[in-house]
């Protein structure tokens, strides 16, 4: 048995990436797959499931992170604290390569050659 999207791992609901997730762990799911089968392996093996568990790994922990973090920095309400997140913000904002690649993520784009 494989799990893709929201049964396999969890992520805060900000930003709507649940969805997207879930979809890039079906493509990779199904390639994995069809690899398996055109080389004559066993598609439901544990080798074959693994590759896909590793294939998505990496993405998928980058995604919650990023998401529990953007939580956390919107969700503090401690003296001050919007100032400094509306400055970081304005900070992001100005850095287009950055900010490209944080878009590219969040649209499930793979970032950084991985």
């Amino acid at each position: 048995m494989a799990l893709v999207g929201d049964a396999a791992h969890t992520i805060h609901p900000l930003a709507g990436q649940g969805v997207n997730i879930g979809l890039l762990d079906a493509q990779a799911l199904a390639e994995v797959v069809n690899q398996a089968a055109q080389s004559g392996r066993q598609i439901g093996s544990l080798h074959t499931l693994g590759k896909y568990q590793r294939r998505r790994r990496a993405d998928n922990l980058l995604m919650q992170l990023s998401m529990d973090g953007f939580h956390r920095l919107f969700g503090c309400q401690l003296p001050g604290f919007s100032k400094l997140r509306s400055f970081g913000m304005s900070q992001l904002h100005k850095q287009q390569t950055l900010k490209n690649l944080l878009i590219q993520h969040a649209a499930g784009h793979r970032m950084l050659g991985s």
